[in-house]
């Protein structure tokens, strides 16, 4: 049973309907960077003086996956939003970093993602040696296909589903937003603002939007 401790007030920001495609920019010493909202910072104390990226992107099509699949490895986040659109659309940015060019290419080259059948596998070498390297996922497609998501150590966002969503992030936060479907999530904590669907219970922590 849930105590009344672990159902918490929602604060506003988690809430907030931010941007979720990276900007996928490399970055080398004595340059810098320009952000979403065109302003200029510099390269800060903790970060390697390089970062190389790569972006993927293509199409699968929904009747080869009518529900999607999604494994994650630490390191990554994933992002899903439903659309009018009949496939799901791939975007990838894929990063790596270090004291060196050769370093942070190598990096990045850890960084895969693959496409069989239904599934998306989204690979790095893994919880002790994944620092350094991350690939961030975005995928639109149709809102009420079905999707679920293993990432135990990754953040999931989820928007504007219809579909069955199961989610599986066991250490890791997951935020539903604008969901009308039935929603299974396993999460380390829950935030949830939806009119449909369930928050499983082996979540550490839930806040739910009212």
């Amino acid at each position: 049973m849930r105590r009344d401790y672990e159902l918490q007030p929602v604060p506003e920001f988690l809430f907030e309907r931010g941007p979720l495609v990276r900007r996928c920019v490399d970055r080398r010493p004595g340059t810098s960077e320009i952000d979403a909202h065109g302003i200029w910072y510099v390269l800060a104390s903790n970060e390697l003086p390089y970062r190389l990226t790569r972006r993927e992107e293509f199409v699968v099509p929904r009747l080869q996956a009518p529900t999607l699949t999604i494994t994650s490895d630490p390191y990554n986040s994933v992002a899903v939003i439903g659309s009018s659109g009949q496939d799901w659309a791939v975007s990838l940015c894929a990063e790596g970093e270090g004291e060196s060019e050769a370093a942070a290419q190598e990096r990045l080259r850890q960084v895969s993602l693959s496409a069989a059948g239904s599934t998306l596998a989204l690979t790095t070498p893994g919880l002790y040696e994944g620092h350094h390297r991350r690939g961030d996922l975005v995928v639109e497609g149709p809102m009420d296909g079905g999707l679920v998501i293993h990432s135990s150590y990754t953040p999931v966002e989820v928007r504007d589903m219809a579909g069955p969503v199961r989610i599986t992030a066991t250490h890791a936060r997951s935020k539903i937003l604008d969901t009308t479907g039935q929603v299974d999530a396993t999460a380390g904590a829950v935030d949830f603002a939806g009119s449909g669907g369930r928050v499983n219970k082996a979540a550490a922590e839930v806040k739910i939007a009212s």
